[in-house]
């Protein structure tokens, strides 16, 4: 190998700084080689010494920037292993998706910093996460729950006259039962309100004043002014069987002979079972009645006297503010319910908290399905807990000891007649018992009346003594 290099070469000095250069080429290729790694593969990517430095200098290391590939960023007060960590779950999550109830669950508690994995599992229609996080008195419990299309609020209003119309449009997946509330203007009675698509009347029985409102609930007792009334609530249709177009009718006469008197119904109910709000667009009517021709067509009911007294012979022209409030489900949407519990990292800052919560609904969601977040305040917790210290302790002692003393003393034998003979030999058996077990004697077959046997029982097992008087039973 020296006689292929040139003279200049072949010297000792020369020949070792040329050996030298040579290994610091490889050393240089070697070290490259473990930036390059370090700078794609969060293992040996180089991450922070402290965790309370700042979150701009976390994310200019190895670790911060390849993190940010994948949209994630050091959180405040997060050491380098518990990033780490952090980071390869999430690259799970990308690897497994980011739209499933679990992934989001993930997602929002990485926001916590848990100490351990989330155990996730199902409560009926909910998905839950548990694990422990550090708070400002230690290790606490944290629970989050989602809820796929949550139930929220719904109303539709407007002031109406007789015969005015209201539209409510009901958005959700289900139908729903509607809160009726009722605002009078003026003084009024037996206010009622039409369900055009079902054609059931809900009418009140009762009597309001100038300002009152009267609330109206699926199968509950009515509220007037927020005081539960005694007024009962009607849903009917006076549709009768036959005749649909026959409206109202109280007698019906052939020839002068009265056929029908009063009204059919094809509903009448008096427990306030409101009509459902079916899906989409339903119309609701106001439609006062005369008190008058309530009395005539509910001349039946066995609660006629709870009809308050007309004062007025025709029905009420006065406005009323109607105001339908129902609860309907939410398409293409779901709710993340977490607690008002602040980690540590965190500081007490709340808000912050909302924002990584926030933040972890949006990145996980499908487009085009809406995320809420739903923070659960704190609330205080009272136990009341009984202790009774007084304790009774009663001996009683009887003054005079009683002693019994009973004697059984041996006396004669019994004897048993029979004094009533039997007449009709069908209904006759004797058979002899001797020393036999009762229900291990065979009878003969007796044919005299006086008992006697002319057969004698055969028993195989058990023999009777000759000295020993048979016995005879008759029956």
């Amino acid at each position: 190998m020296l006689e292929q290099l040139p003279l200049a070469l072949r010297g000792g000095a020369n020949i070792q700084r040329l050996f030298a250069g040579l290994a610091g080429e490889l050393t240089s290729a070697e070290q490259g080689l473990v930036y390059l790694l370090r700078a794609r593969w969060y293992r040996l990517a180089r991450g922070w010494s402290r965790a309370e430095g700042e979150i701009d200098g976390k994310v200019a290391t190895e670790l911060g920037m390849l993190a940010g590939l994948f949209g994630v960023e050091p959180l405040p007060g997060e050491a380098s292993a518990g990033f780490r960590r952090r980071l390869r779950g999430e690259i799970e999550l990308h690897r497994e998706g980011l739209t499933t109830a679990s992934a989001i669950l993930q997602l929002a508690a990485a926001v916590y910093l848990p100490e351990d994995s989330p155990r996730i599992f199902w409560v009926g229609e909910t998905a839950v996460a548990e694990f422990t996080a550090k708070g400002a008195r230690g290790p606490e419990p944290v629970r989050l729950e989602l809820i796929d299309n949550p139930r929220g609020p719904a109303r539709a209003e407007a002031t109406l006259g007789p015969a005015g119309r209201l539209e409510a449009r009901n958005t959700g997946l289900d139908p729903a039962k509607p809160e009726i509330h009722i605002t009078a203007h003026e003084a009024l009675v037996l206010p009622q309100v039409v369900h055009l698509e079902s054609d059931l009347r809900v009418l009140y029985v009762g009597a309001l004043g100038a300002g009152e409102q009267l609330v109206l609930r699926h199968r509950q007792p009515p509220l007037r002014d927020g005081r539960r009334a005694d007024a009962p609530v009607l849903v009917y249709n006076p549709v009768t069987f036959n005749e649909p177009e026959a409206r109202f009718r109280f007698a019906r006469k052939l020839r002068g002979r009265v056929l029908q008197a009063g009204a059919r119904f094809s509903v009448f109910e008096a427990g306030a079972n409101l009509p459902p709000l079916p899906v989409g667009e339903s119309h609701w009517e106001y439609k006062p009645i005369a008190p008058a021709t309530l009395l005539k067509y509910l001349s039946f009911w066995s609660e006629r006297s709870r009809i308050p007294t007309p004062t007025v012979a025709k029905a009420s022209d006065s406005p009323i503010d109607l105001e339908l409030r129902w609860e309907e489900s939410r398409a293409a949407c779901f709710e993340l319910r977490a607690p008002a519990f602040v980690p540590k990292h965190l500081r007490g800052d709340l808000s912050s908290l909302a924002r990584g919560l926030q933040r972890a609904i949006d990145y996980g969601r499908a487009a085009g399905v809406q995320g809420l977040l739903t923070i659960a305040l704190p609330t205080m917790q009272e136990t009341l807990a009984l202790h009774d210290e007084l304790a009774s302790t009663i001996d009683i002692a009887m003054t005079e000891r009683v002693e019994a003393h009973d004697e059984i003393t041996r006396g004669g034998s019994l004897h048993l007649h029979e004094q009533i003979s039997a007449d009709d030999p069908r209904f006759y058996a004797s058979g002899p018992f001797g020393a036999r077990r009762f229900d291990a004697a065979l009878f003969g077959s007796a044919r005299a009346r006086g008992g006697g046997v002319e057969e004698d029982a055969v028993d195989n097992d058990e023999e009777v003594a000759p000295d020993e008087e048979d016995s005879h039973h008759d029956g």
